[in-house]
């Protein structure tokens, strides 16, 4: 009797044995995540096309780092790697900061993934706006200098200009004599002009802009514009540009009621 107790108590130890083997905690544990911290550029923050975007996180990982990749994806385009390195020192933590460009207009994209030395990856996308660089789109007038009505615009305040303002703030001032109306205008500051062509008034940058203008042979006056010229121009010596489109020029529109008659209408967008 006595053998058999104990044979039942041996049995017992070996099965409570087997049962807190099973319920052992794995010797293997599963590594922390590599984090990523970027500090620019921020969420949806706009960039006018062309100009730099410096990229600059922070990656650290209790393992060690390995591997750092990068992909841009431009507007409309797809994802193309633009860094990609292996880290034999495999530090636990590391600045990066590399500047690269804002592509063409609309939401592009910067995705960093880190991968620690047990493989373990974690990624990071970063969206913006490649923007134009140029307000939203405002209209104006000019009418015969002659007439009652304002002859002169202001780009910058966005205003037209009676002939007793300033002339420091007539970018654009009719210089008809009495008589036909031909639209033509000249600065009394120091803004210049430059005609150009085949520019995209819609999506044209401030980027593209300045390459046109610097092309071009700048002018403090324009003669005779039509519809749909574009003008480049470059605000009162300063580096804020202004691009016009001419709508229309109608010599007989008489809202003066009077004898000088003609208006000048355009459009126009202001550099940012």
């Amino acid at each position: 009797m006595k053998n058999l107790k104990l044979l039942l108590i041996v049995k017992s130890l070996i099965v409570l044995g087997i049962m807190f083997t099973g319920c052992k905690k794995d010797d293997t544990v599963s590594p922390d995540k590599p984090s990523i911290s970027v500090s620019s550029p921020a969420e949806g923050s706009s960039i006018t096309s062309g100009e730099n975007v410096v990229l600059s996180f922070n990656a650290s990982a209790t393992q060690g780092l390995k591997r750092i990749v990068i992909k841009y994806t431009p507007a409309g385009g797809s994802a193309t790697t633009v860094f990609d390195t292996t880290l034999t020192s495999l530090p636990l933590s590391m600045n990066f900061s590399k500047t690269y460009k804002a592509g063409v207009v609309g939401n592009e994209s910067y995705t960093i993934t880190v991968t620690d030395n047990k493989d373990v990856a974690e990624t990071k996308t970063v969206n913006v706006k490649s923007i134009t660089g140029f307000t939203d789109e405002k209209l104006g007038t000019i009418y015969h200098i002659k007439g009652s009505l304002a002859g002169a615009y202001d780009l910058i305040g966005d205003r037209s200009r009676a002939e007793i303002d300033a002339d420091v703030d007539k970018d654009m001032k009719n210089y008809d004599d009495v008589g036909l109306f031909t639209g033509s205008f000249l600065a009394t500051n120091q803004t210049k002009f430059v005609k150009v062509l085949g520019f995209n008034y819609s999506s044209g940058t401030k980027k593209d802009a300045i390459t046109a203008y610097e092309a071009g042979s700048p002018s403090s006056s324009v003669a005779a514009p039509i519809a749909n010229e574009i003008y480049i121009a470059k605000l009162r010596g300063t580096a804020q540009y202004a691009i016009i489109k001419i709508i229309s020029k109608d010599i007989l529109n008489n809202d003066c009621n009077c004898l000088n008659t003609g208006k000048l209408y355009f459009a126009y967008k202001r550099s940012l």
